[in-house]
């Protein structure tokens, strides 16, 4: 998850303008605000991901949500330019986690139901 979020962090930093509301001066400013945004995700996240599969797949789920949520807040000067990383770190990245999870676990009883029909 720290890769996730530094990601975001260089995201962020590169398309940041003066003007933002959201600017952020220095590197550690800017993980830190993403990690404020994104606590719930990353609660979410170390609760559900045990396995590699899931790592790798929730991981990728979390770092596209708050990557979208952080795009437009780097050059909006406005003030509900921190309603899409809100939005993104609380309800999205969570979400998104676990309806991975659910659909993980849907194909895994599929096969097991599969597998007994056919008697393999």
């Amino acid at each position: 998850m720290l890769v996730v979020l530094t990601g975001n962090a260089v995201v962020f930093r590169v398309r940041q303008i003066p003007e933002a509301l959201m600017y952020s001066g220095l590197f550690v400013e800017v993980l830190l605000q993403i990690s404020l945004f994104s606590a719930p995700t990353i609660f979410v996240f170390m609760r559900v991901a045990r396995t590699k599969v899931m790592i790798v797949a929730c991981g990728a789920c979390a770092a596209g949500i708050i990557c979208w949520g952080w795009w437009g807040a780097a050059e909006s000067w406005h003030s509900t330019s921190s309603l899409g990383p809100f939005f993104a770190g609380f309800f999205g990245g969570p979400i998104s986690i676990l309806a991975v999870l659910l659909f993980g676990q849907g194909g895994r009883r599929l096969q097991e139901s599969l597998g007994r029909r056919t008697g393999s």
